[in-house]
């Protein structure tokens, strides 16, 4: 037993327990962009507690109390507090029974890395504390925290792998912290070269130390067969556990551990100088990523990540994530590779926990070349086995997920969770880099390097450097998990920016608990971070240059507000270079360009439009050219559509692209005289200037209360409340206004007394009526059926109720696009007015092909649920909600005026999680501050595609959450 370890327990309460960083010294940052010269930094897994360590060196603003800060933020400020006193009460390696009050190792120092120590047990209950290792000292790790106002560092020297004389090791090259240990890359003692003899992964106990009693020990109490005996700060013996008595060291990882060779290798070439940890909590083991290169073995090959198990008594044990007998010279992996020479690059490991209760391992890096590896990012499935050597190992890319349900007598059959329990056992089982389950973000960055990821909820979030004389691919991304019917993971979607800040970003945190993300953008010219913060902009009342504002004013003259803002991805039918929001109101429409993508190359996203008239085109008519971001059309045919609620854009595939407008009094299109659009190939240009003079909008048909347009190219198709009509753009004639429509759902088919929405891709098309909702029936196709008889309109199990809300995710983004390529999921909002209760259900979708039929697999509900056998909703809301979206990670709903509740709009995020299982979300919600009066009404919400933006439309105009 290292006795020079214990401390007394009473000591460490009295500096630890109940810690909370405070707020004396802060300094005050007027703004939420002002600059500082962060060096690194860390966030709690819930994104609520940031840390920063500066290079006070070369600041002239903050003196080396700064060295590390805990960031903070308040409405109008932000907070940095400085956590290193220039005195401190300190501890070495516990060599002495009390604290001595001395000069600060943290003080001034630079900070080589950092990690967080999380749900601390023992003597740390419950907090959260930073664990570094500064430049003065990089062969000790220091945990700092205060107790009112008075700050104490630990600090323990580590040693290295040694396998007879273990000695102080030359340096660490990486951190990672549990709730009971911090595990740390070092290098031998003797070498500067991580992966020589004499390296490892060490590992440092900060808690309670137990220990096996003796058989006549009568103390214990908790537990029969162990023992608390101190409260402890330092190393432990990794092989061995607290059982070994000798100088604790490091367990071996170097170019000779077997876990890392494939075949016949005997040593691995190299190993690189930087290690990438971390520990999954929910698994509760460490994953290590290593840059590992083979040697010239040509039936050899290495494996480049790690699974280490801690336990106090046993030591760590390591074991390669994945069987070494199942990789194959044409392997293409991210965990592995074969042949001479062969290079696995691991450069971030991160876990994500999803929505549906199951583990992933995200990975920046894999087998390719270097100048792609770090542009790949994959998420691969794990195996949940507590217990089972198999447990944290790589799951087989087709295993099917298992729920775990209680069984005791009171709470028998309740779901607990969901998890893999087929571990990857031969080479067609490992999670290979196409596919699409694997490929998060839909593939690799096409320019820049990913400098930082973040995961949350179903999203993992990248920060993009780019050196390229544009920087058109700088700023924050996200890519959001899509799901199959049994919950796991089947493909993502596209990278999606999730700002429009376009800067250099070192990193992204999502806070968990406000839904705020909070970003840190670099400024390449003085090398110095600027803190920001996202937050909601009411168009009518904040920020006169936003475009919540401009809409805003747009629509002021109309007590409804803005009815629509419909959002049309890059690469929409029509629009091969451009994104663009249609918003829609009382008799007008607002067009706005979002961005602009120039031979794939260049990117503008337009954030800044105060250096823009707004083009009028009275009369519903273009009078002059356009070149403006900003177009507005009002008067002619739109007068006599009144209230337009929805928009479209549809192609005839080959020449033409047109605008749809639908609202009270029927549907207009903008076309020319003789009924021509926009070129389809060279789309609706930037700033419109593909919409030519003497292009208006013109009236077509005579439809009533229409609901909804969705194109479908080349099929438009109208909703009202009691009929579905297609339209092929291909036989119209829109100068005669000649339309060949046809009816293909009425609303008295199967006693449905009224539809309430759409969505259709390929020959896919569901419902949402006022009891469940409704597919294309089996082996039927929405586009060629010529009568609602030829669609077989089938009710989808396990739905009931008024569904008022479809939300599709696709992923390009696009909702046409939700049952092609891998499929997607959709979004249901169940809500009735007399209950006034909501929900909402969540829909796997399959990917169509045209040589496949639909069928009862094609869509299902995802296996959200409380009861086994028994199928659920996602969310309860808790009162009735109108309207709802998602991102992956928050929730938001909101309901107007005319439901006896006062209107408001509320995000869910945070904790407890919305996820599979879990009763009480509607807890964790938080009322979106706007000027907003009882009376209010809201018509739309959603996230803005360019920009990855929420906003929210409704009669009291925009706003924006950015």
């Amino acid at each position: 037993m290292n006795l020079f370890l214990l401390a007394p327990i009473a000591l460490f309460y009295f500096v630890f327990n109940g810690v909370h960083f405070t707020l004396c010294g802060e300094q005050k940052l007027a703004k939420a962009n002002t600059q500082f010269p962060i060096t690194s930094f860390v966030n709690s897994s819930s994104g609520h507690h940031v840390y920063v360590g500066m290079n006070v060196e070369s600041s002239t603003t903050f003196d080396g109390s700064y060295a590390l800060c805990q960031l903070r933020h308040m409405p109008g400020s932000n907070l940095i507090v400085p956590l290193c006193p220039p005195t401190v009460y300190h501890k070495l390696n516990a060599a002495t029974d009390q604290f001595q009050q001395k000069e600060n190792p943290l003080f001034g120092q630079p900070i080589l890395h950092m990690t967080l120590m999380e749900d601390v047990n023992g003597i740390l209950n419950g907090q959260v504390h930073p664990v570094l290792v500064v430049k003065s000292s990089p062969h000790e790790v220091h945990i700092t925290g205060t107790y009112k106002g008075t700050t104490a560092v630990l600090s323990a020297t580590l040693l290295d792998a040694h396998p007879t004389e273990p000695k102080i090791t030359n340096g660490i090259v990486s951190l990672a912290a549990s709730n009971e240990f911090i595990f740390a890359a070092v290098k031998p003692h003797n070498n500067p070269v991580f992966g020589q003899p004499g390296s490892g992964i060490a590992y440092c106990i900060s808690g309670i130390l137990t220990v096996d009693k003796a058989p006549d020990d009568a103390s214990a109490t908790s537990d029969p067969l162990k023992v608390q005996v101190a409260a402890v700060y330092g190393q432990l013996d990794a092989p061995n556990g607290v059982q070994h008595d000798d100088s604790p060291r490091a367990l071996p990882l170097d170019c000779s551990t077997k876990q890392i060779l494939i075949g016949s290798s005997k040593k691995a070439d190299a190993l690189g100088q930087k290690v990438a940890m971390a520990w999954s909590k929910k698994m509760n083991c460490l994953y290590v990523g290593l840059d590992v290169q083979s040697d010239n073995t040509s039936d050899g090959g290495v494996q480049g990540i790690m699974v280490v198990q801690a336990s106090q008594q046993n030591g760590l044990s390591l074991e390669p994530i994945a069987k070494s007998d199942i990789f194959e010279q044409q392997t293409t992996s991210p965990v592995g590779a074969c042949g001479p020479y062969a290079l696995v690059k691991i450069h971030q490991l991160h876990t994500l926990y999803t929505s549906t209760c199951l583990s992933y391992l995200i990975v920046l890096g894999g087998t390719t070349d270097a100048a792609r590896q770090a542009r790949c990012v994959y998420a691969m499935p794990l195996v949940t086995k507590q217990g089972s050597p198999e447990h944290g190992m790589l799951a087989a890319n087709d295993a099917p997920p298992v729920d775990y349900f209680t069984k005791t007598e009171k709470h028998n059959g309740e779901f607990i969770s969901r998890g893999f329990e087929l571990q990857a056992k031969t080479s067609s089982q490992l999670p290979q880099e196409a596919d699409p389950s694997v490929r998060v973000g839909g593939g690799n960055i096409a320019k820049g390097t990913i400098s930082c990821i973040a995961t949350a909820g179903d999203v993992v979030f990248i920060t993009v450097v780019d050196t390229d004389q544009h920087n058109s691919a700088q700023g924050i991304y996200r890519s959001r998990a899509l799901f199959n019917s049994s919950g796991a993971i089947k493909g993502w979607t596209n990278w999606q920016r999730a700002t429009s800040d376009m800067n250099a970003m070192i990193g992204a945190i999502p806070n968990l608990h406000t839904g705020q993300l909070l970003y840190l953008a670099q400024d390449p010219q003085n090398a110095l971070i600027s803190f920001k913060l996202s937050d909601w902009i009411n168009g009518k009342t904040q920020k006169e240059t936003s475009l919540a504002h401009i809409v805003s004013e747009q629509f002021g003259d109309s007590h409804l507000g803005i009815l629509g803002a419909h959002d049309f991805a890059y690469q929409t039918p029509g629009l091969p270079q451009t994104s663009i929001i249609a918003f829609t109101g009382m008799k007008k429409i607002l067009l706005v360009q979002t961005s602009l993508v120039e031979q794939s190359d260049k990117v503008t996203i337009e954030n800044d439009y105060t250096k823009y008239q707004v083009a009028h085109c009275s009369n519903g008519t273009i009078n002059t050219e356009i070149n403006s971001p900003l177009v507005s059309f009002a008067g002619g045919a739109l007068d006599e559509l009144g209230a337009i609620g929805s928009a479209a854009i549809v192609t005839d595939t080959s020449e033409n692209a047109w605008l749809v407008v639908a609202g009270v009094n029927g549907v207009a299109i903008l076309s020319t005289d003789d009924g021509m659009g926009w070129n389809v190939q060279n789309g609706i240009g930037n700033n419109f200037s593909c919409l030519t003079v003497g292009m208006s909008f013109k009236k077509c048909g005579n439809y009533r209360l229409v609901k909804k347009v969705v194109a479908d190219s080349p099929y438009l198709y109208l909703l009202t409340s009691t009929n579905l009509y297609r339209i092929d753009m291909r036989t119209v004639s829109l100068a005669q206004n000649n339309i060949n429509q046809t009816i293909i759902a009425t609303s008295n088919m199967k006693l449905y007394e009224g539809f309430l929405d759409l969505v259709v891709s390929g020959k896919l098309a569901v419902l949402a009526t006022n009891k469940g909702l409704l597919r294309i029936g089996n082996n039927s196709d929405v586009r060629n059926a010529s009568n609602p008889h030829d669609c077989h309109w089938t009710q989808i199990k396990d739905t009931a109720g008024s569904v008022l809300q479809l939300e599709p995710i696709s992923q390009t983004g696009i909702a046409s696009d939700v049952a092609r390529g891998t499929g997607g999921m959709i979004y249901a909002l169940n809500a009735n007015r007399a209950t006034r209760q909501s929900h909402a259900i969540r829909l796997s979708v399959a990917g169509i092909k045209d040589d496949q039929a639909v069928d009862d697999s094609s869509i299902r509900i995802l296996p959200d649920m409380f009861k086994e056998h028994s199928l659920s909703y996602l969310i309860n809301f808790s009162c009735f909600r109108s309207k709802m979206a998602s991102d992956g990670i928050r929730y938001m709903c909101g309901n107007s005026h005319d439901v006896p509740q006062i209107f408001d709009l509320t995000l869910f995020t945070g904790l407890p999680a919305v996820r599979c299982g879990e009763r009480f979300v509607s807890r964790s919600g938080h009322t979106v501050n706007g000027a907003f009066s009882q009376n209010d009404q809201l018509h739309m919400i959603g996230t803005i595609w360019a920009w990855g933006e929420w906003f929210a439309v409704g009669s009291f105009g925009m706003i924006i959450h950015q």
